[in-house]
């Protein structure tokens, strides 16, 4: 029998020829996102564990998110706490003031979590990045400082969930509508260290392919819908290729078109405008 997605994800991030549902493993992470609430506790673990460097300043990610603009002098003091722990450690991926979003938009949006990657953040929502064909769960402050110090944290391999949903979606009903009625179902319980998969039809559901790690992801079968994904370095394109060099010059090539179409419609957009601009200015 053949390993699920998450199985061959995590298989991936450790040194075992095979693993199975409900297995202690040892793994690699490649992410590790803390935000303003739950990062200060596992910078102070951090500390006391005696650390000096973090594993990988370009893979420790610090979002401050929660309480910004501060409201009050403790979570400014939050922070400061952690603008100063990311300047001390010169982590690449550190976002305050109005860099930020919400950090689980963010980090896809900079192209910071990929497919195949091995993601644990300090924040419930970590899961998120699941969409993207990562395996990602939350953690607590401590495991998180586990990770800075050194890159590895142990996982329970999770069991498999299969929902199969059948019919077609009502107008105004939405993909979290539909994943909020099976978690009425399950109860919010239901699938502790268990991972989901929903098989279901393109007018429910889009699929997401991730078997080839190119920053351009389908979401149905037909080549006609895309998602572009943002890479995170030439470099980590380049190795994690299967077939390297085409698989280095083809997003290359979509990229370079992509940019190409997106610098054309909006100069076809500013002329288009400009003029009826120009007439309210005058009006």
């Amino acid at each position: 029998m053949g390993n699920t997605i998450t199985e061959k994800i995590l298989m991936a991030h450790t040194d075992l020829k095979e693993i199975r549902a409900g297995q202690l493993i040892n793994a690699k992470v490649d992410i590790a996102l803390g935000n303003d609430i739950t990062a200060p506790i596992a910078i102070k673990e951090f500390q006391k564990a005696g650390g000096k460097k973090v594993f990988d300043k370009n893979k420790v990610v610090l979002v401050l998110d929660h309480f910004t603009p501060n409201k009050d002098i403790d979570s400014a003091q939050q922070c400061k706490f952690v603008h100063e722990f990311a300047m001390e450690q010169q982590v690449t991926h550190f976002y305050e003031g109005g860099q930020v979003g919400i950090e689980h938009a963010l980090l896809p949006e900079k192209g910071i979590v990929l497919p195949g990657d091995l993601v644990i953040g300090a924040d419930s929502h970590t899961c998120t990045y699941g969409a993207l064909g990562a395996f990602a769960t939350g953690v607590g402050s401590t495991d998180l400082a586990a990770v800075m110090l050194t890159g590895e944290l142990w996982f329970k391999v999770p069991q498999s969930m299969k929902f199969i949903i059948k019919g077609k979606m009502p107008k105004w009903v939405s993909g979290k509508d539909l994943i909020l009625n099976i978690i009425g179902r399950i109860g919010v319980d239901g699938a502790l260290y268990k991972q989901w998969n929903l098989p279901v039809k393109q007018s429910v559901n889009c699929r997401w392919l991730t078997d080839s790690l190119w920053p351009i992801w389908p979401l149905k079968p037909e080549p006609k819908t895309a998602f572009s994904l943002p890479m995170r370095s030439l470099k980590s394109t380049w190795s994690r290729g299967q077939n390297g060099l085409i698989n280095f010059i083809l997003p290359m090539l979509t990229l370079s078109i992509q940019i190409l179409l997106k610098l054309t419609l909006e100069n076809w957009n500013h002329r288009l405008l400009s003029p009826i601009y120009h007439l309210m200015l005058k009006a």
